[in-house]
């Protein structure tokens, strides 16, 4: 059945990621890095599978994260961010709107990734911080 929904072009995928629970503030979820750079965030990730994920704050801006993901081709970045505007987050140039960014992990991780190169993708894995 899998093999049919990917041919059919279906959004939803068999493969799930964990549950996120969205009532925990982004800064106290375990995949949550906090402050680090995108090559900082590949070293992290080197290591694990594909489909492995974590989310990190961009340090030059506040409102604004990125979502970086080992894909079988490398490494893949996701800018997140509020949209004062229209009072939601986004992700890349999608216009779909999110209450949150655990709304937006959580979501991908039952949908695929509607961003070109990561259509296949689903968010399995969340890499979490090491606490010190």
């Amino acid at each position: 059945r899998r093999s049919l929904a990917l041919e059919l072009g279906c959004s939803a995928m068999s493969a799930k990621g964990q549950d996120i629970d969205v009532n925990i503030p982004l800064t106290k979820q375990n995949w949550y890095h906090g402050v680090l750079n995108r090559q900082e965030a590949e070293a992290i990730l080197r290591s694990h599978a594909e489909g492995s994920y974590i989310v990190r704050s961009i340090r030059s801006s506040k409102d604004v994260y990125s979502l970086a993901l080992k894909s079988a081709r490398g490494f893949m970045h996701f800018r997140m961010h509020f949209d004062h505007s229209s009072g939601g987050y986004t992700i890349g140039r999608s216009d779909q709107l999110f209450p949150s960014v655990p709304h937006i992990v959580s979501h991908f991780s039952v949908y695929r990734i509607p961003i070109k190169g990561a259509e296949h993708m689903v968010l399995l894995y969340p890499i979490p911080s090491e606490i010190l």
